[in-house]
């Protein structure tokens, strides 16, 4: 710091929750009038405590006489709302209905209440028709052999089972971070967390270049100082929060090169 003032970092070395913050903040900054400010998720892929600051900025933004018009699913700012418009009932064709006008409150207290999800999975299955609705069968594990005997299958086992393997890599330098190291178990459901800007996308970016088996892939690894566990990924594949394309024909098969194999086999 100097002279007790925070020292600024470069833009190029924020994170992408800083970035998208920052392009928040000032947009809202010369807003001196009374006016109506439409926002679309503000508090998507924020934490709750993080939520709930915007939640307090957009209370400080009513008092100084600005109509708040938010479009989000986080309790945060729902609560923090002073009426909630929810639409319904269902998504698609489904939609476009106003299921519910009024204070927060209510609505939480009410059937409509997104966060119980005891509540909406009974809803669910109250609203689908019954030749939608899913079958619940027993699958026997007993098959006949060819001679009429019982054989009895085995489940099926999932990779979790086969080995107890991890991806771990370790980066000289990686964004700003030094002896930057990674150790994801293999087979499993992993989440990465915490505040923003505290490097779980480095962290992300970090295990796809470990592994990446592109031609380019070595640039990524240029301060790469140890690697295991590659020998068991075939290729990995980073899915952004971008849009998958302009193209109103894109979709997710765009990322894993399915159309490729397509076009390869006309």
């Amino acid at each position: 710091s100097l002279r007790g003032l925070p020292v600024l970092h470069p833009l190029f070395g924020l994170s992408t929750t800083e970035a998208r913050n920052l392009r928040f903040l000032t947009n809202i900054l010369g807003l001196t009038e009374p006016s109506l400010v439409i926002f679309d998720e503000p508090a998507a892929g924020l934490l709750p405590w993080e939520a709930a600051k915007i939640a307090d900025l957009f209370k400080d933004m009513r008092s100084f006489g600005h109509t708040i018009l938010a479009m989000e699913h986080g309790r945060e700012i729902v609560e923090a709302a002073d009426e909630v418009v929810a639409f319904g009932p269902g998504a698609g064709s489904e939609g476009g209905q106003v299921v519910f006008q009024g204070p927060p409150q209510k609505f939480l207290d009410g059937p409509l209440n997104p966060y119980d999800t005891k509540a909406m999975a009974g809803m669910a299955r109250r609203s689908m028709p019954a030749d939608k609705a899913p079958a619940t069968t027993r699958i026997s594990r007993e098959r006949r052999g060819p001679r009429g005997r019982h054989i009895r299958a085995s489940a099926p086992r999932s990779p979790a089972s086969q080995g107890d393997h991890h991806l771990q890599a370790t980066f000289r330098h990686w964004y700003g971070f030094t002896d930057f190291a990674i150790d994801i178990p293999l087979g499993r459901l992993v989440c990465v967390c915490g505040p923003s800007g505290s490097g779980k996308t480095a962290y992300l970016q970090a295990a796809f270049a470990s592994c990446d088996k592109t031609p380019t892939g070595w640039q990524g690894r240029t301060d790469l100082a140890d690697r295991y566990g590659c020998d068991r990924i075939r290729r990995p594949y980073l899915i952004t929060p971008e849009p998958i394309g302009k193209h109103a024909g894109s979709t997710p098969a765009t990322y894993i090169g399915v159309w490729d194999r397509i076009r390869d086999l006309y």
